[in-house]
């Protein structure tokens, strides 16, 4: 875990040990093999299309149909980060929106939140060594949320 003050560069070591950025100095260049390496940002990143599209992304559907993923997982995803209600909210999982402009600051983190859990389901023996970097994932949330207690 990096902890610090703001400002300090937290976000910029996480970006160079991710690989994300180069570094000035080859000696602190990414260890990590081509693929081992998740990166869930602070700023969620939303795509266009559907809200299955958001939480499988770069997934697409086909992929999830292929792969053997269900609806029942994505459910039991969006049950962990507090999102449940989301799919019926807005029309269920193909509406396609601009979900930047539909989604609260901390829906949008807890979607992303939803992709690492996704992406986790996909883990393969090769790519057991794979590692996270989830840059202040829960900056947006109340500070009695339950979503980020990872203790």
């Amino acid at each position: 875990m990096i902890t610090g003050s703001n400002g300090v560069g937290k976000t910029a070591i996480a970006r160079v040990l991710s690989g994300l950025w180069a570094p000035s100095n080859p000696a602190f260049a990414s260890v990590h093999a081509p693929g081992s390496v998740l990166v869930v940002p602070q700023r969620a990143y939303m795509v266009s299309g559907s809200l299955l599209d958001q939480v499988i992304y770069p997934h697409t559907y086909v992929d999830f149909v292929k792969a053997g993923r269900t609806m029942e997982e994505m459910e039991a995803i969006l049950e962990k980060v507090f999102l449940r209600y989301l799919p019926e909210r807005e029309g269920g999982w193909l509406v396609r929106k601009e979900w930047r402009d539909v989604l609260s600051g901390g829906e949008k983190q807890r979607v992303s939140l939803s992709f690492f859990f996704f992406f986790l389901l996909h883990l393969t023996h090769d790519l057991l060594m794979m590692v996270s970097y989830l840059d202040e994932p829960c900056s947006c949330f109340l500070s009695s949320s339950k979503v980020c207690d990872f203790g």
